[in-house]
C-alpha cells in the first residue's frame, strides 16, 4: 500500500516542482527603497511662469492732466451788463503760483491748494465782438486760452455744443452780444408802423419733438423740421439749431424747448434773451 501511494504522489510532485521555477519567474521584483542619490519629483510642483511682455501703452501709469479750459459762458450777453466766464485748471503740484488774464489786461495770481485736483475761478466777460485771448501761467508753463464774441445780427458763428454751451468750428466758446429790450415800448410803437415787414418763407419748427409711445407731435406737420434738444440746456441747443437761417426768412418760426421746460411752468431770463436775439437776427435780415 506504501508503496503504491509513493509511486501515485511521484509523479505530482516532481510535476510540481517543475512549475515553481516558472511561478517565481512570473512575480515582479519588489521594487528597491529610494536611497539619497535617487530623486523624487514633487507631486505639486508650481509650473513656471512665463515671461509677460511690456505693456503696449504709450504712458503706463502716468496720469494724463487736462489741460485749463473755460467750463461756464454766458450764451447770450447784453452791452450795458457784466458778466463772467467760469474757468477751470488741474492742480498737478500743490502750492505753486500762477496767473490767468485776458492779453493786455491784468492778470489774476493764485496759488495751487492741497489736496484738490483741480481749481475754478471767474473771469470776467470781455467787451467787444472779435476773438479775445486770455492766457494761464503755472510755474514755467502758459497755456492759452480764448472766447469769441459775435454780434448777435450777423450770422452766427456757432457750430456746436461742448458741455452744453455754444462754441465755434474750432471749439472756442461763443458769446452773442445783444442790446436790451424795452419790451413795453416796442408793443406799443410797434403798432404804429403800419405794414410790419415779415418772411415769406416755409415756417420753421425747432427744438424737442416732445416724443412719447413712438410717436411725436411734430409728425405730418407741413413745417421745415429741425430737431434740437439739449436736457440741461434746450435754450443753447435752439442756438445752435438757427445759426443758419434759410432763405427766403420763414413766416413763422416756432420753438418747443421741452417737456422739462413746460412742466416747470416758468418763463426764465434764458429764453426771454434767445427771443431777442433771433429778432435781431431777423430784423438784420430785413425781417
Amino acid at each position: 500500500m506504501r508503496q503504491l501511494l509513493c509511486r501515485t504522489l511521484l509523479p505530482v510532485l516532481g510535476a510540481l516542482a517543475a512549475a515553481l521555477p516558472v511561478m517565481a519567474a512570473d512575480v515582479p521584483a519588489p521594487v528597491p527603497a529610494a536611497t539619497a542619490a535617487t530623486a523624487v519629483p514633487a507631486v505639486n510642483a508650481t509650473p513656471p511662469v512665463p515671461a509677460v511682455p511690456p505693456s503696449p501703452s504709450t504712458a503706463p501709469g502716468i496720469r494724463i492732466w487736462p489741460d485749463p479750459a473755460f467750463t461756464h459762458w454766458p450764451a447770450i450777453a447784453y452791452g450795458d451788463e457784466a458778466r463772467n466766464i467760469a474757468f477751470s485748471l488741474p492742480v498737478k503740484l500743490a502750492n505753486v503760483t500762477g496767473s490767468i488774464g485776458w492779453t493786455g489786461e491784468k492778470t489774476l495770481p493764485f496759488t495751487t491748494p492741497d489736496k484738490a485736483e483741480s481749481i475754478s475761478g471767474l473771469l470776467p466777460l470781455p467787451v467787444g465782438a472779435g476773438l479775445h485771448r486770455a492766457t494761464v501761467t503755472i510755474v514755467e508753463h502758459a497755456w492759452p486760452l480764448a472766447v469769441r464774441i459775435a454780434d448777435a445780427r450777423e450770422e452766427w458763428p456757432i457750430a456746436g455744443l461742448k458741455n452744453g454751451f455754444p462754441v465755434d468750428a474750432q471749439g472756442v466758446p461763443v458769446v452773442l452780444a445783444d442790446r436790451r429790450r424795452n419790451l413795453s415800448a416796442e408793443r406799443q410803437f410797434t403798432l404804429l408802423d403800419g405794414v410790419l415787414p415779415r418772411g415769406t418763407g416755409r415756417t420753421l419748427l425747432v427744438g424737442d419733438r416732445l416724443e412719447s409711445l413712438g410717436g411725436d407731435v411734430w409728425t405730418g406737420l407741413d413745417a421745415e423740421l429741425r430737431p434740437a434738444f439739449d436736457e440741461r440746456y434746450p435754450q443753447h441747443a435752439v442756438l445752435l439749431a438757427l445759426a443758419k437761417l434759410p432763405d427766403p426768412l420763414p413766416r413763422t418760426i416756432v420753438w418747443s424747448p421741452g417737456n422739462q421746460v413746460l412742466h416747470g411752468g416758468a418763463w426764465s431770463a434764458e429764453e426771454e434773451r434767445v427771443l431777442g436775439v433771433l429778432r435781431s437776427r431777423c430784423e438784420q435780415l430785413g425781417a
